[in-house]
């Protein structure tokens, strides 16, 4: 087994802050969350998509960014408009990833795997000298926060097969 580990995650519906604790809790590894200096309005989906599809960052809490300390990162994100959300960019572009190996959580509306985030976030993060070692998507709902029964198997077997259980 490799040195420490650190989950780190954005959720702005809840559903990845269900992934991330339950990563944890089978776990019982160091857990953050990336959380937005301007609470952002659940009745304004419209533009927060917008600001996804954009590429853009979002000002985040203060928070230690240099991961000094961990070899490995859960980072834990959700897709909105096809895309990474504001505050996993600002994340990425502030974290030290240097030599670090990163295993993405990603939560998302629909039932396909959603590649063109992974790729992307996998670019940002070797540009940072980072490596992704693998990614799992879990298919969730906005209209309620997703149980850990209903993703528990799936994610204790990606633990597993990655070595990080």
């Amino acid at each position: 087994m490799e040195g420490r580990t650190l989950i780190t995650y954005y959720s702005w519906s809840g559903n990845t802050e269900s992934v991330a604790k339950e990563i944890q809790a089978l776990t019982g590894y160091d857990s953050i969350a990336i959380v937005e200096k301007k609470e952002r309005k659940k009745s304004n989906m419209p533009f927060s998509a917008l600001t996804a599809l954009l590429g853009l960052r979002s000002r985040l809490m203060p928070m230690d960014f240099n991961l000094d300390g961990y070899d490995r990162i859960l980072l834990g994100c959700q897709v909105w408009a096809w895309h990474s959300t504001p505050a996993v960019n600002s994340f990425i572009s502030k974290a030290n990833f240097k030599g670090k190996k990163v295993f993405l959580f990603i939560t998302k509306a629909d039932d396909k795997v959603p590649q063109k985030v992974i790729d992307s976030i996998t670019s940002k993060i070797r540009s940072k000298g980072g490596e992704v070692a693998d990614s799992l998507s879990i298919t969730t709902t906005m209209e309620r926060v997703i149980e850990p029964d209903e993703f528990r198997e799936e994610l204790s077997s990606w633990l597993k097969s990655n070595g990080l259980i």
